[in-house]
């Protein structure tokens, strides 16, 4: 049986694509195992106890592609490489842009059975802190390695070398959420305002909704088209109808008045009749 060690160093992200829910990782890792046959006596051979070699020249567990490989006299023999990897990710986008995921990045052995390998997963110090691990979007609040069996009869247990990333709001907060509701604050007040002229109350109330359509549009591009409606989009949705209840009021209001007063003037009317 095939011993294979993975040892991560660092895990830093690149990109989370929201729509493909695609996220993409720098994945620097060292990878260790032993190979009977690769065994010697330094003592034979002017005390080398380890070599370097090209990888065409060994056999190497078919996980990843490296430019070279050291070998010990012991028959341990390992690399060290750093790759970028895109994984795909199920993001519940819900809490937007308050949300967290865990994503990560899984290591398997394509050529053999599962009781023919065994992969340990396991990590050193990175030489990053780890609040520089993230982007300007995104931030990663921890790394770690984790197993899970695998739903494949074939793969045994998987070593899942996983990152949680949650997202910086303050983007979305000053440019989307405050002025949405400034914008909803000022259109209530300004339609129900003492303004004889309907006309310039219902251009406020348009340009209102106008401004929150486009916010819409703009979440609906960058997010993925998931059942679950984002928060912030239902933030926009909810002052979007409160702006709509807002001017259907204000129509009506007009016709209520009229209403009322011809009621008073018939009820004046048969006063003076009565009389």
């Amino acid at each position: 049986m095939t011993e294979l060690t993975l040892i991560m160093a660092m895990m830093k992200l690149v990109d989370v694509t929201e729509v493909e829910e695609k996220v993409t990782f720098i994945f620097d890792y060292s990878a260790e195992w032993i190979d009977h046959r690769l065994k010697w006596n330094p003592l034979e051979y002017g005390g080398i106890s380890h070599i370097y070699v090209p990888q065409r020249s060994i056999w190497l567990p078919e996980v990843t592609i490296a430019d070279a490989h050291e070998i010990n006299y012991n028959g341990t023999a390992g690399f060290y490489t750093s790759t970028v990897c895109s994984v795909i990710c199920q993001l519940d986008v819900f809490k937007f842009p308050f949300d967290k995921h865990e994503c990560g990045v899984s290591v398997v052995f394509n050529t053999y059975f599962a009781d023919e390998y065994v992969i340990k997963g396991d990590m050193e110090k990175t030489s990053r802190p780890i609040d520089q691990l993230g982007n300007g979007e995104w931030k990663v609040s921890f790394i770690g390695v984790s197993e899970a069996e695998s739903t494949n009869e074939n793969y045994g247990a998987i070593t899942r070398f996983v990152a949680t990333i949650q997202r910086n709001p303050g983007f979305y907060v000053a440019l989307v959420m405050v002025p949405a509701y400034f914008i909803n604050f000022l259109s209530i007040i300004a339609l129900f305002l003492n303004i004889e002229n309907v006309g310039e109350k219902i251009t406020v109330g348009l340009t209102n909704i106008m401004a929150m359509t486009f916010i819409l549009v703009i979440l609906a591009a960058d997010l993925p088209k998931t059942a679950r409606i984002p928060l912030l989009a239902i933030y926009v949705i909810v002052g979007l109808v409160i702006v709509m209840t807002s001017i259907a009021v204000v129509l009506v209001i007009p016709f209520i008045r009229r209403y009322q007063n011809k009621n008073k003037k018939c009820e004046k009317k048969e006063m003076i009749k009565t009389r």
